[in-house]
C-alpha cells in the first residue's frame, strides 16, 4: 500500500442521447424467479424491477430507460437499498431503429411500477419519485422523465449531446441535472454541447452540473463515481424526510441554484479545482457548474483532476476485497462487506515526493498519514456509498487531489 508507479489516465462520458450503457462491476445477472425482481413487459418494451425485500415502504424509483444491465447487486442496487428506492430498468431491443421510443419508454414506466406495486404489496410505487441515470442511449431517461417532470426529483446523464432546455418543459428544465463527458473531441461531437445547450442553461439559472474527465472520449469509466453523490446530494434536499409514501404523491422541495454550491470550469483539469458555496463564489456564476452541495462539489473536484502524480489506493485488511487499478476508461470501485476495515493508502507516480496525504469521503476527512508508507486504517466504515479521494501535499508544497473511487459498503 504504499508508493508505487501506475499508470495514467481516466474515464466518463456525460451528455445524452444515443449508445451503449456500460456498468462498472460485472455481476451477471438472471434473476426471473428471485423474490426481489418483478418482471413484465409493456407495449414491446421488457421492464425489470429490483425491489429490495429489507425495505418496508419505498421512497422512490431510480430509472434506466435504455441499455443498462439489470442487476441486484452494486452500485444502484446499493445506493437504492440504502435510499428505500427500487431500480426499473427498460429494454428497448435495437433501441436506435425503434419508433415512438419516448412515449412507449414513458408508459413501461409508468405501468410498470403501477404493476410492481401491485404485485409486490407496494401501491406507493404508482406515484414514486422518479430519479433517472443514463448512458449513451440510456439519456433517452429524459424522454420519461419530462413527462412526469412533477415528481422527478433529479438525473445524471452520461452521453452525447446535453438536453437543451428550450426543447423541454419549462418545469423539467428547473430539475437538477447533471452532465458528464470526455474531454477529448471524438465522433459523438459531444463538447459542442457544452456552448450550445449547457451555457445558456446556466445563464438562464438552472441547477445543472458539469464535469469533464481527462483522457476519455465516450467512456463511461468512472462517471457512477460522480453521479452517487449528485444524486444523494438532491434526494436529501427534495425530498421531504417527514413524507409517508402510503400517504399519496410526494410534493418535492423546489431546488434552486442559491441552494448548491459552485465549481469554476476553467480549472477543470487542474489538481485542484476551485469550489465554493454560492455565496461564497467570486467568479462568474453563471458560468460556473453547479452542485446539490459541498460533498458533491468537493468529489468533482477530485473527479476531474487531470492525471495527478497520486491516486488512492485501497483494500480491505483481511483482503477480501481491493480497489479496482486505475486506469484509462475505467471505474474506480470497491465492494467491501460490512462491518471489514479499510487500509486507505497510495500509488505514486515514479519520482513523487510527499510531505502529508489526507483521505476523504466527500467532504468529511477520515485519516491523514505524514510519513511512509502513507496509510490509514478506516475502522468498519458506514454501510453507505463512499467517495474516497487522497488530498495530497508535495514537499514543495505542491496541494492536489487525487481521483476519486467508489467505495460501496455492501450489507448482506
Amino acid at each position: 500500500m504504499s508508493g508505487l508507479t501506475r499508470e495514467c489516465c481516466i474515464a466518463a462520458v456525460f451528455v445524452l442521447s444515443i449508445g451503449i450503457f456500460s456498468g462498472t462491476p460485472c455481476w451477471a445477472e438472471t434473476a426471473d424467479e428471485n423474490a426481489e425482481v418483478f418482471s413484465t413487459v409493456v407495449d414491446g418494451v421488457d421492464v425489470k424491477i429490483f425491489v429490495p425485500a429489507k425495505v418496508k415502504v419505498f421512497r422512490g424509483a431510480l430509472l434506466h430507460s435504455a441499455n443498462a444491465s439489470f442487476k441486484t447487486k452494486g452500485r444502484w442496487a446499493e445506493l437504492c437499498k440504502r435510499q428505500e428506492w427500487v431500480h426499473v430498468v427498460t429494454t428497448m431491443k435495437n433501441v436506435r431503429k425503434q419508433g415512438n421510443r419516448g412515449p412507449r419508454l414513458h408508459k413501461a414506466t409508468v405501468e410498470g411500477l403501477k404493476q410492481c406495486g401491485k404485485a409486490k404489496g407496494h401501491p406507493e410505487l404508482a406515484h414514486a419519485p422518479l430519479i433517472g441515470v443514463g448512458h449513451s442511449a440510456g439519456g433517452l431517461v429524459t424522454r420519461v422523465l419530462d413527462r412526469e417532470w412533477n415528481r422527478t426529483v433529479a438525473y445524471a446523464i452520461d452521453c452525447s449531446w446535453v438536453v437543451k432546455s428550450e426543447k423541454v418543459s419549462p418545469e423539467f428544465a428547473r430539475v437538477p441535472a447533471m452532465f458528464t463527458m470526455g474531454e477529448l473531441p471524438d465522433a459523438f461531437k459531444m463538447l459542442p454541447a457544452i456552448p450550445n445547450a449547457y451555457e445558456p442553461a446556466r445563464k438562464q439559472g438552472l441547477p445543472w452540473g458539469l464535469g469533464l474527465q481527462p483522457g476519455c472520449k465516450h467512456d463511461w469509466g468512472n462517471a457512477g463515481t460522480m453521479m452517487v453523490p449528485f444524486i444523494k446530494g438532491v434526494a436529501a434536499f427534495r425530498i421531504p424526510r417527514d413524507w409517508d409514501p402510503r400517504s399519496g404523491p410526494v410534493k418535492l422541495v423546489d431546488m434552486k441554484q442559491e441552494d448548491g454550491w459552485l465549481g469554476d470550469r476553467s480549472t477543470m483539469g487542474s489538481h485542484m479545482a476551485t469550489v465554493a458555496s454560492w455565496s461564497m463564489y467570486k467568479g462568474d456564476k453563471a458560468a460556473a457548474a453547479w452542485f446539490p452541495d459541498r460533498a458533491t462539489a468537493f468529489v468533482w473536484r477530485a473527479w476531474c483532476s487531470m492525471f495527478p502524480p497520486v491516486q488512492l489506493n485501497a483494500t480491505t485488511t483481511d483482503g477480501s476485497a481491493k480497489l479496482t487499478v486505475y486506469k484509462k476508461r475505467s471505474g474506480i470501485s470497491m465492494y467491501p462487506a460490512a462491518g471489514k476495515d479499510i487500509e486507505l493508502g497510495v500509488v505514486l507516480d515514479e519520482g513523487t515526493s510527499l510531505k502529508k496525504v489526507r483521505f476523504f469521503s466527500g467532504d468529511v476527512l477520515i485519516g491523514e498519514a505524514t510519513a511512509a508508507p502513507w496509510t490509514f486504517r478506516w475502522n468498519s466504515p458506514q454501510v453507505d456509498q463512499h467517495a474516497v479521494f487522497v488530498e495530497w501535499t508535495l514537499t514543495d508544497g505542491t496541494v492536489g487531489v487525487s481521483n476519486p473511487g467508489l467505495i460501496t459498503v455492501v450489507t448482506p
